[in-house]
């Protein structure tokens, strides 16, 4: 089946009331996911924002990953549903992310405002929680370099470049780089079986993207790797 810009949209959830009946209808999600890494493979970031309508509840993750610096993150954070309807705007104690689709298909922007942890371990995002709590914003653009690809019946991926600035407690910081993201919906976890998006994908990402986005950590996981492979390079 074709990818079309409709399949920008939301998608279509299950009603309410089978929703607070139905178990597995309340596990409904849909989501977005971008994956950035700079061209110097110094810096990674990603960032995700899923909506859950049978508890009218939105959550929001994010990594932020730089060699010799403390990783910085925000995990599932739980926030209001998107506001105003119909966006991915999403505003809470601390934070405000937005997701904009600028043309389907082609262009998305995103930003941010939030308080976020800064970490001994990436690990503590999941195990502890505890961080030193700095600032963190960004402007990004991500500009497709191809078409997007269905990994499942609902879930499918992107690549192309993103770029932008960074916000800190030190100020502000470019990033230029590749990029993939991804758009899932319905009760099963995104990404499932290859996260590849066809022969192209190696000379559009190289070595890049190297852990399997499968595994409950793969929002950090994804930018260390980077790090690591780049430095045992």
């Amino acid at each position: 089946m074709e990818i079309t810009p409709e399949h920008e949209r939301w998608q279509q959830a299950p009603p309410t009331d089978a929703a607070a009946a139905d178990a597995s209808a309340a596990a409904w999600s849909e989501g977005h996911r971008l994956e950035l890494v700079a061209n110097d493979v110094d810096r990674a970031i990603v960032v995700e924002m899923r909506r859950y309508p049978a508890s009218a509840s939105s959550r929001v993750r994010i990594a932020v990953l730089e060699r010799g610096a403390r990783p910085i993150g925000v995990v599932d954070v739980e926030l209001p549903p998107p506001k105003p309807a119909n966006t991915w705007e999403v505003r809470g104690t601390g934070i405000w992310c937005e997701m904009v689709c600028e043309t389907p298909l082609v262009h998305w922007s995103y930003g941010l405002e939030a308080f976020a942890l800064a970490l001994d371990e990436p690990r503590d995002l999941i195990d502890t929680g505890i961080g030193h709590r700095v600032p963190l914003g960004w402007e990004l653009e991500f500009e497709a370099s191809g078409p997007a690809t269905w990994l499942a019946d609902t879930c499918y991926v992107q690549a192309g470049t993103g770029h932008g600035l960074t916000l800190s407690a030190d100020g502000e910081t470019e990033i230029d780089g590749r990029a993939r993201r991804w758009h899932w919906w319905g009760q099963d976890e995104p990404f499932l079986g290859d996260a590849s998006i066809g022969p192209v994908d190696v000379e559009l990402t190289g070595d890049m993207w190297l852990t399997n986005p499968t595994e409950h950590l793969g929002l950090t996981e994804v930018g260390l790797s980077v790090l690591r492979e780049a430095g045992e390079g």
